[in-house]
């Protein structure tokens, strides 16, 4: 199962690089949806850490539209790490 997870968040890291930020914030609501908030949490992590401020406000936005005022904060304070 661990090698399954690894392979997991490579995958989400790599995504960071292709997905548009609204398609980000579709596949972090998916994570949750789903159940996977390990996963979820890395994703916000590594996008806020990673990408430029207009694409985290982009995510933000999408994020909060959608009422997961949660990820919204912790997008926003990945970024800001």
């Amino acid at each position: 199962m661990e090698g399954r997870a690894e392979v997991a968040l490579r995958l989400l890291r790599r995504s960071t690089e292709v997905l548009n930020p609204l398609e980000t914030a579709e596949v972090l609501l998916l994570l949750r949806h789903r159940q996977h908030d390990e996963l979820a949490d890395n994703l916000i992590h590594v996008y806020g850490r990673d990408q430029g401020d207009q694409d985290v406000l982009h995510v933000a936005l999408s994020l909060h539209e959608q009422g997961s005022f949660t990820d919204v904060g912790a997008i926003l304070h990945a970024a800001l790490e």
